[in-house]
């Protein structure tokens, strides 16, 4: 079943060893601090773009976006995880704090950023169609590129 980004930023996923996810910022920040960066991705696609939104609603914790960036990196391109990727970088742009979270990235952080926009543009060729259907453009991609300043 494929998924909107609407869908994806209103739905959690479970995971499915029937750990419980993190219910705050510290307890998710304990959690993410000892994984590598699959099993940093694998939590971030666990949580989902609401979840996610929800327990960094307010702040992201320095270091922590540059961090997810990293890991949003290794996304395989297909259509479900272009999606994911984009709901969860739409998530976290909605922090209170945000534009101060992007104060404290690094010059390799930004970079990191950059290389993520430039794969999910690349990533949309050849599923222009399936992405748009599922609100994901280019439009899309240059809006969170904007919110991102890189």
């Amino acid at each position: 079943m494929e998924m909107t980004v609407q869908h994806y930023q209103q739905t959690t996923v479970q995971p499915p060893d029937g750990d419980r996810l993190p219910a705050t910022t510290a307890e998710f920040v304990q959690a993410w601090r000892p994984l590598d960066i699959c099993d940093r991705l694998q939590l971030l696609k666990k949580m989902g773009p609401a979840a996610m939104g929800h327990l960094l609603r307010v702040e992201i914790p320095v270091g922590i976006l540059g961090e997810i960036l990293q890991a949003l990196l290794a996304f395989p391109p297909n259509t479900s995880d272009i999606v994911l990727v984009v709901g969860l970088l739409e998530a976290l742009s909605e922090a209170k704090r945000f534009s101060l979270s992007l104060q404290f990235l690094s010059s390799v952080e930004k970079a990191t950023g950059r290389q993520l926009m430039e794969k999910l543009n690349s990533s949309l060729q050849n599923r222009q169609q399936d992405l748009a259907e599922q609100g994901v453009t280019e439009w899309t991609v240059l809006e969170l590129k904007n919110k991102y300043k890189v």
